[in-house]
């Protein structure tokens, strides 16, 4: 395109040429006033591209000189719809000639071969135009995907940002033979056992994990109704507000509805919800085939250790040592399968482990040795 513009100047001189070539005519006299168009419009229908090459005033029009060849050819065009393409070709050809053929004589096969040599440079070949579709695709598809990877990596972000600097976990642990006592921001209450994580964001108090066991007193957000959710391997409690205790165990998770009413969301292949009134005790596993056990307790012996003691009323000795295992973290051998069978009804102390076993030795059902050698092993013999 640039060079079609800096030749433009030159093809005047080409057609001042043409005008004194043989088989141009002059018809209008000196001192007439009447412009070349006017004679050439008498002579021609401009039918071909030569009859618009060899009109000056359509030269004039076509290098855009001023002049009233200009609303001439406007009105002509739009008189002569029909031959806009035949119009534009020829005005393209006026404005894209080289200048070296002012030095020959115009001829048809001349301004044909000109002519297809001006459209090869504005229109490329199919090749050349697939090329380019394909690269200027290509050139949008990166550009769309750095706009994505930039806008993903705006997003990921701001959700660190908003996770882990504004919304840090908050979590609590306790170690063996120790138990807390915790006040959430929402004016809930928790004791949490030995033994035992409880964490949560600190945006949203009313969601927490537990890994171990705790017992909740949850206040109800009587404004908003917000439920508060306690989140274990096996499932998902989700309360109002209510009093119940949850205990996180190897293979199962139960949890003990003291007052008011809770929900259970299993954790199951399939959507289950379970309900739960005061005194029930669910143990669900999800990690096993087994079906929901839920039956109806005495809730205050189960949930005994917040005050500091296990209650145990006909209790196997299997049950009260596994209590013993997850507060004190020790290990428990029987030499024995049969002792794992013998009842214990008697409160053991949660904080004092030597009083713990000392009180069992006393029933006479059990002795029990400590082995600290290679790890902390109870033997019960």
């Amino acid at each position: 395109m640039v060079f079609l513009k800096k030749i433009g100047l030159k093809i005047f001189r080409l057609f001042s040429y043409l005008m004194e070539a043989p088989g141009v005519a002059k018809s209008h006299l000196p001192g007439d006033k009447r412009t070349e168009r006017t004679v050439f419009m008498k002579e021609s229908n401009f039918e071909t591209i030569e009859d618009f090459l060899a009109d000056a005033s359509f030269r004039r029009w076509a290098l855009g000189e001023a002049g009233d060849h200009v609303s001439f050819w406007e009105n002509w065009l739009k008189q002569n719809p029909d031959k806009k393409e035949l119009l534009e070709q020829s005005f393209t050809l006026v404005r894209g000639l080289p200048f070296s053929i002012t030095e020959k004589k115009l001829e048809a096969s001349m301004l044909q071969e000109e002519w297809q040599k001006l459209q090869q440079k504005g229109n490329p070949s199919s090749y050349e135009l697939s090329a380019k579709s394909s690269a200027n695709r290509f050139r949008v598809r990166r550009l769309g995907l750095k706009i994505a990877a930039s806008l993903l990596l705006i997003i990921a972000a701001g959700f660190v940002i908003q996770q882990y600097v504004l919304n840090p976990l908050v979590r609590y642990s306790t170690p063996f033979g120790r138990q807390m006592s915790l006040v959430l921001p929402d004016s809930t209450t928790v004791e949490l056992n030995a033994n035992s994580i409880l964490s949560f964001r600190k945006q949203n108090p009313r969601k927490v994990w537990l890994d171990g066991e705790a017992f909740f007193h949850v206040k109800k957000k009587e404004a908003t109704g917000a439920n508060f959710l306690v989140l274990t391997n096996d499932l998902t409690v989700e309360v109002l507000g209510t009093s119940f205790n949850v205990v996180e165990k190897k293979d199962k998770t139960e949890v003990i509805l003291e007052e008011g009413s809770i929900r259970l969301n299993l954790k199951r292949d399939f959507e289950q919800e379970l309900l739960m009134k005061p005194g029930d005790l669910v143990a669900f596993s999800a990690r096993s085939d087994q079906n929901v056990e839920q039956r109806q307790v005495k809730t205050n012996v189960l949930t005994s250790w917040k005050d500091g003691v296990l209650e145990f009323e006909d209790t196997p000795l299997s049950e009260v040592m596994e209590r013993i295992e997850a507060i004190y973290g020790w290990k428990t051998i029987y030499f024995d399968e049969d002792l794992k069978s013998r009842k214990i009804s008697t409160p053991l102390p949660t904080e004092d482990l030597d009083s713990a076993l000392l009180i069992l030795e006393r029933l006479r059902i059990v002795t029990i040795e400590k082995v600290e050698e290679d790890g902390k092993t109870l033997l019960l013999r």
